[in-house]
């Protein structure tokens, strides 16, 4: 997920990094200044190139990379609300009625096998398809993200993207929301420290991290990414052990409420007609809290002339019943479909 390194990050000067700290620590500095300081140091100490901020935080000591975090944190915004949101995709899986004629994606696509609605060339679908859309691959690599940039996670918003999920096989719906549940609660239990209770703040074991994601390194060396992989699937494991996919999504559910990072929210994609009272009965077995409704028009022509498969009147008795059930929704809405003008998509 980071462009290769040309120069590994063992051999960078130690002198760089004791003075680095040694700056910093006298008065905490913005980010326009922290980046001037290593310019100027890595000039000093003759360094072929200038290290990252997720370079520099992977070769402090552990003391100082507690204590610098802050100042070293990497795209801030990601989390700034105290909640950590996770976008995985599932595999690629047609819909019930067709393709809508927007639809880019879907199953022998024009972009290839990617999920309903999506092109592939989307980062989360670039990650799904790296981990081969395994839930729990794609969960555990995007919490060692999160981790490597000093990111606060332990509130996480997942969110399912790839097309009308209810229409899934629920056997196929229970594993890979019950993987994406385990990814947290196994990633908890390997590199949390620390106490869940506002006493102390949780704090990434970043020693063992480091072994496990074998850093600092090459963080797009293949033969890492293949050795890394190997042993999430060791600590994924197999599902063998129940006797149903039901009994083994609450039994991740059970252990959640009780782990280091925990689900706070889940998000699940649908059509109006795939999210009425049966189908929301389902989401919430599953955990969901808030839906993700593909509206697109209030005009029946405009839903025709798409093959979008549903009615005016289904969106509004989803909406109703959705609502009814305690979810959050948000609606999508489509502007310039076949059929529509200014005016309409207005009033619309």
């Amino acid at each position: 997920f980071y462009k290769p390194q040309q120069q590994s990050f063992y051999s960078m000067t130690k002198e760089f990094y004791t003075e680095f700290v040694s700056e910093l620590k006298q008065g905490k500095l913005d980010k326009d200044s922290a980046t001037k300081l290593k310019i100027r140091l890595a000039a000093k100490h003759g360094l072929k190139k200038i290290p990252n901020d997720v370079e520099v935080f992977l070769n402090l000591p552990e003391a100082e990379a507690k204590s610098l975090k802050q100042q070293l944190l990497i795209k801030p915004v990601r989390t700034i609300s105290g909640i950590a949101s996770i976008s995985i995709m599932t595999k690629p899986y047609g819909c019930p009625h067709g393709r809508c004629t927007f639809c880019p994606g879907g199953p022998k696509s024009v972009f290839g096998d990617v999920p309903q609605s999506y092109t592939g060339r989307e980062p989360a679908t670039m990650r799904a398809i790296r981990a081969g859309f395994d839930p729990y691959l794609q969960v555990f690599s995007r919490l060692e993200q999160y981790a490597v940039t000093g990111q606060s996670f332990d509130k996480v918003e997942l969110i399912i993207q790839g097309g009308t999920f209810p229409w899934m096989p629920n056997d196929y719906k229970e594993k890979f929301i019950g993987y994406a549940y385990k990814a947290m609660n196994d990633f908890s239990s390997e590199f949390f420290s620390g106490t869940d209770n506002n006493e102390e703040e949780l704090e990434v074991d970043l020693k063992k991290y480091k072994e496990f994601f074998e850093m600092p390194g090459k963080f797009q060396d293949e033969e890492r990414v293949k050795r890394v992989t190997e042993k999430m699937l060791q600590l994924k494991g197999g599902d063998n052990s129940f006797n149903s996919s039901e009994e083994f999504l609450l039994q991740q559910q059970k252990l959640n409420e009780t782990t280091k990072i925990r689900c706070i929210g889940l998000t699940i994609e649908t059509k109006p007609d795939w999210g009425k009272t049966f189908h929301g009965d389902h989401m919430l077995k599953l955990g969901c809290t808030r839906v993700e409704l593909g509206i697109e028009s209030v005009y029946e022509q405009q839903l025709k002339l798409t093959n979008r498969g549903h009615t005016v009147k289904d969106a509004r008795e989803s909406l109703q019943q959705l609502k009814d059930l305690g979810f959050k929704i948000n609606a999508h809405y489509m502007l310039g479909l076949p059929g529509s003008r200014r005016e309409s998509d207005l009033e619309g």
